[in-house]
């Protein structure tokens, strides 16, 4: 779904609670999911940063518009009780976890993951890896919000992975390995 900034819309939010007790409604979106390839392998959650504004903003937001982090639904440090749908006014368009420039997953996993991504379809312009629906970018690109796979529009097919710095690098853009003759 393509959302407009500024209008209102109902989006699912996990419900956590602070070690102090304070309640936090996060924005989210994807499947909750473990990642054991790209080395995170504890349950969680992408926070969805089109719908975050205010200090949970502030503390989770990288200049792009992306996030750092998102809600371990498992053995966190805030207690996760459920995802509920919310109101919530969109403030963005951007969204996704920076995982090139955070250092909060091992840098090793993804890049061994990445080259096993490219080449995949991505019909329906739903991403291969976990299903979720890309966001249309600058130059004919389609970019998974959660893992930053970036596709052609043209052919859904996955080309590479998004710097994290706001735009699309092509030199962070892997190209696939040569098929052996059989």
């Amino acid at each position: 779904m393509t959302y407009k900034v500024g209008r209102i819309y109902r989006v699912p939010c996990a419900r956590v609670v602070s070690p102090g007790g304070r309640i936090e409604w996060l924005p989210v979106h994807g499947p909750e999911h473990s990642d054991p390839e790209i080395g995170a392998t504890t349950r969680h959650i992408h926070i969805d940063t089109r719908f975050m504004r205010g200090s949970t903003a502030a503390a989770t937001l990288t200049g792009a518009g992306t996030t750092h982090t998102a809600v371990f639904t498992e053995g966190g440090w805030w207690e996760f009780t459920g995802i509920y749908q919310r109101l919530r006014r969109c403030h963005r368009t951007r969204t996704g976890i920076d995982l090139v420039h955070t250092g909060r997953l091992p840098t090793k996993y993804y890049e061994e993951w990445l080259p096993r991504m490219v080449g995949k379809r991505c019909r329906g312009r739903r991403c291969p890896h976990r299903g979720v629906e890309m966001q249309e970018c600058p130059g004919g690109l389609l970019l998974c919000p959660l893992h930053n796979l970036v596709a052609d529009a043209a052919t859904e097919t996955i080309i590479g992975a998004y710097s994290g710095e706001g735009k699309v690098c092509r030199d962070l853009l892997i190209t696939p390995p040569e098929k052996e003759e059989k």
